[in-house]
Order: C-alpha cells, then sequence, then structure tokens
C-alpha cells in the first residue's frame, strides 16, 4: 500500500469516528436534558403530595393560567414523569 493509500484510508477512518463521536454527544445532550425535566417533574410530585382539595392549581396554557384539579395534575404529573423515564430508556439504549 502506498502512503497516499493509507493516508485516505486512515482520513475515513478519523471521519467515520468525528460522526460517531458527534451522534454520542447529541444523544448525551439529550439524556441529560430528560434528566433535567425527570428531576423538575419529580419535584413537581413531590409539591402536589402536601396539598389537599382544597388548595387551588393552575396550569399554565400559553398567556393564560387555567384552574385545575388536584386529580388532573396529579395524574398529568404521572403521566409526564412515565414519559420521561422511558424517552430515557430509550436514549440509555442508543448510548
Amino acid at each position: 500500500m502506498s502512503l497516499e493509500a493509507i493516508y485516505k484510508s486512515l482520513t475515513k477512518e478519523v471521519e467515520k469516528m468525528q460522526e460517531v463521536e458527534s451522534n454520542i454527544q447529541k444523544r448525551l445532550q439529550a439524556y441529560q436534558q430528560l434528566a433535567g425535566q425527570l428531576s423538575e417533574n419529580e419535584n413537581v410530585d413531590k409539591d402536589l403530595e402536601v396539598l389537599t382539595d382544597d388548595n387551588k392549581i393552575y396550569k399554565l396554557i400559553g398567556p393564560v393560567l387555567v384552574e385545575q384539579s388536584l386529580s388532573d395534575a396529579r395524574d398529568t404529573i404521572k403521566k409526564r414523569l412515565k414519559f420521561i423515564q422511558d424517552e430515557m430508556l430509550v436514549c440509555h439504549f442508543k448510548l
């Protein structure tokens, strides 16, 4: 093999490696973002646990605050936590 052929081969391998590193970095960022969302939602879940039905809860929809029942808020958070955890598993297996 000539020196030029070896150089071209190594260049291609380096490009492949850089592409793999880039993909790993993107997936890691997505995983970290999901981890942050999970933490935020776990905190909301803890906050909702101490509330009673007498407390008023509002949900931000666009620029408007809309009243929401405590049970609806808890259900929404539980579903969101499940979704985020499932997405984290998908990201984990892709890494």
